[in-house]
């Protein structure tokens, strides 16, 4: 799995040019927790599982921890590990939360694991904003201005059909087998 925005915090770190060309969609993060626990403040003390520090995931919960007025260094006790799937971690009960994407959220939800104490898809103020953007290399851009707006209409038109036709989008996703099939006993 390709981590896209620690390419770009890396292409950043390293001087490289990039060029901003879209916002694509806001909210793909969830939190996931012990039942019991209803918001951000509620993980104070917890253990939480991310796949690496300066990955992306424990930089956001670092904001959203802060944002309620956790000090995260101090607050959250954090397990780095990139060998393990904090998602895997959560299940097994070796953390309390667990920072998931796309498709462990919709692995975590079907098999009734643990509760969402946060979605950024419509939890504010996080849904307000762009997880998500569309860069470009500049030279590509500046030299391919027709071939970079029919691929920035291709990705933002194939955004808004997941959007608003999620049960089609995601059998897609499963017949083209892209992703793999949840069929948990509930």
């Amino acid at each position: 799995m390709v981590n896209y925005a620690s390419n770009f915090i890396i292409a950043l770190d390293k001087g490289e040019a990039t060029t901003l060309l879209a916002g694509v969609h806001g909210g793909c993060f969830v939190v996931f927790g012990p039942e019991d626990v209803h918001g951000i403040a509620g993980l104070k003390g917890r253990t939480v599982g991310v796949p690496g520090f300066g990955s992306g995931p424990d930089l956001l919960l670092s904001l959203m921890a802060a944002e309620v007025g956790l000090d995260p260094k101090k607050d959250l006790r954090w397990i780095a590990d990139p060998k393990a799937n904090p998602k895997d971690l959560f299940i097994a009960g070796k953390v309390d939360a667990s920072l998931a994407f796309p498709p462990d959220p919709q692995e975590l939800r079907a098999r009734h694991i643990g509760g969402v104490i946060f979605d950024t898809a419509v939890d504010r103020p996080w849904s307000q904003y762009f997880c998500c953007m569309l860069a470009g290399n500049p030279e590509f851009v500046r030299r391919h201005p027709v071939a970079t707006k029919r691929a920035m209409r291709a990705i933002l038109k194939a955004t808004d059909l997941c959007a608003s036709m999620p049960a089609s989008a995601a059998r897609m996703l499963v017949d083209g087998h892209f992703a793999p099939r949840y069929d948990y006993a509930l």
